[in-house]
């Protein structure tokens, strides 16, 4: 018996279903092959650190590196190693005061915050070691700040057994430039921050920069002293580049800075430093002056000489002095 046939005349839905079918997938395949641009490649930018005591690209380094740029500073408004901590991750910074500064990195840090206590990560300022006292040096004129994960000692010596922070202040060089710049924001936050950078021959370049902050506090004080997180500060710095030859620098470099705060770890002996009364937004303080000062300078010398594009030298002198007055004097 012959199968029976389709006496309408039309098409079946199975052979509609199949044509169908067919010329979506050619529709598809053409619309694909349109898109494609001619040409086309994706380049990641590329992002140069000092990770390993030379300037390489990140993504060639065997260590977990996070590089905070200038332009991030910029836009986030950091103003130092604390107000970096929220965009690193596995970092946090204690924000209790800037002279007593409590850095961790994946879960390890030094508990004692004192002077007499080393700490368990290393700051490093224009290739100079920072004691403890002087880890949130104002962001002047900076680069870009480094967050090395993990031992470091290798390189950095003592004080990196959980990581280090490298911060890189820009190099004079033979290009004119300079700018101005402010910031406000909430409680009169009120920053003014300039530099400028001068070539002086077709050898040596001077860079100079200073930055002035100023904050109000966030709770009024009722008592003696001033309102809780009251914070100002005036930093300035200057580097002169001698280039001796294609293969041979050197650098003088100086900076000051000298900062007044009222932080939060000092806000009396009162429960928890605050008000019993919970719409009441004053504080009650038992303690007389709990201001925390720092006066601080320091200056480095560095040479630097490349053999050939293998083989390099480089040395550094520095100095730092630093008088600080919150729970302890130093």
């Amino acid at each position: 018996m012959l199968p029976p046939k389709n006496l309408s005349g039309k098409p079946s839905a199975v052979r509609l279903l199949v044509l169908a079918c067919a010329a979506v997938v050619a529709s598809t395949s053409g619309l694909a092959q349109e898109a494609k641009p001619k040409g086309y490649s994706l380049q990641l930018e590329e992002v140069l650190v000092t990770a390993q005591k030379r300037e390489e690209d990140t993504m060639s380094v065997p260590i977990t590196v996070n590089s905070f740029s200038a332009q991030d500073m910029l836009n986030t408004g950091a103003d130092n190693i604390q107000d970096i901590a929220d965009f690193m991750p596995g970092v946090e910074i204690d924000n209790g005061g800037a002279t007593q500064v409590g850095i961790s990195i994946r879960g390890i840090k030094s508990p004692n915050i004192s002077s007499g206590g080393d700490p368990s990560v290393a700051t490093f300022y224009d290739n100079a070691y920072m004691p403890r006292a002087a880890t949130s040096i104002p962001f002047t004129d900076i680069a870009r700040t480094e967050v090395l994960k993990g031992p470091q000692g290798t390189l950095f010596g003592r004080n990196a057994t959980a990581g280090v922070i490298n911060i890189v202040p820009n190099k004079p060089d033979q290009e004119f430039e300079g700018f101005v710049r402010t910031r406000i924001g909430n409680y009169n936050r009120f920053d003014v921050e300039g530099m400028v950078n001068q070539p002086v021959t077709d050898e040596i370049a001077v860079r100079a920069n200073i930055f002035s902050h100023q904050r109000d506090g966030i709770i009024e004080n009722v008592g003696i002293g001033d309102d809780l997180r009251d914070e100002g500060f005036i930093a300035t710095r200057m580097a002169i580049l001698w280039d001796i030859s294609p293969d041979t620098s050197i650098q003088l470099a100086g900076d000051y800075e000298d900062r007044s705060e009222d932080p939060g770890y000092s806000i009396g002996v009162s429960k928890y430093g605050y008000s019993t009364n919970p719409y009441n937004s004053k504080a009650a303080n038992d303690v007389f002056n709990r201001e925390e000062n720092r006066n601080m300078w320091g200056a480095s010398l560095q040479a630097d000489h490349a053999f050939n594009d293998e083989l390099s030298l480089f040395g550094i002198l520095s100095y730092r002095d630093w008088d600080t007055t919150n729970l302890q004097d130093e």
